[in-house]
């Protein structure tokens, strides 16, 4: 009974396109036109939290690292999902309108935007920007040896970014 109530909840959202995560269990999910993340039941479907993210416009989510990453017009937030708080904002500098999901792996948040890819190191926090030519990032995946590969809408694109 209880899956069927998590089943249920999960697919209105999902068909609802609202970008959605889970993490200490939780769903987490944008309100795209408020810059707020929810925390969510994922039985009861009650929000547990609202966290103003500071981030406006947001569109997408990540996991990774043990927080959550809200992706927006203007930067990226990283939300402690044991504070219920954002410990930190990455802004946009060249890049504009984080449009997509927020990507972790191999030590690295990779936060797509029309015109590239904001990349944010988990350790240090530095952050680099990836513009690219060929038009906006809808996805991107770190592969071994400190490669990454973006989608864009006009084709796939590799990097070696020397790490």
């Amino acid at each position: 009974m209880e899956l069927q109530a998590l089943t249920a909840s999960a697919t209105r959202l999902r068909s609802a396109n609202i970008p959605l995560e889970f993490l200490s269990g939780s769903l987490w999910s944008v309100v795209q036109t408020s810059g707020q993340v929810k925390r969510i039941n994922p039985v009861s479907g009650a929000t547990l939290a609202t966290i103003n993210c500071g981030v406006d416009g947001l569109y997408g989510l990540g996991v990774g690292g043990g927080f959550i990453w809200a992706n927006g017009r203007s930067g990226v937030a990283k939300i402690d999902p044991a504070t219920n708080a954002v410990v930190a904002t990455y802004r946009y500098r060249d890049l504009t309108s984080g449009q997509s999901n927020v990507f972790v792996s191999n030590g690295k948040a990779y936060a797509c935007a029309a015109q590239g890819v904001l990349v944010i190191d988990l350790l240090s926090g530095a952050a680099d920007e990836i513009v690219l030519d060929g038009g906006g990032c809808k996805w991107a995946h770190a592969l071994a040896g400190g490669d990454i590969v973006i989608g864009t809408y006009s084709a796939p694109w590799l990097f070696r970014l020397g790490i």
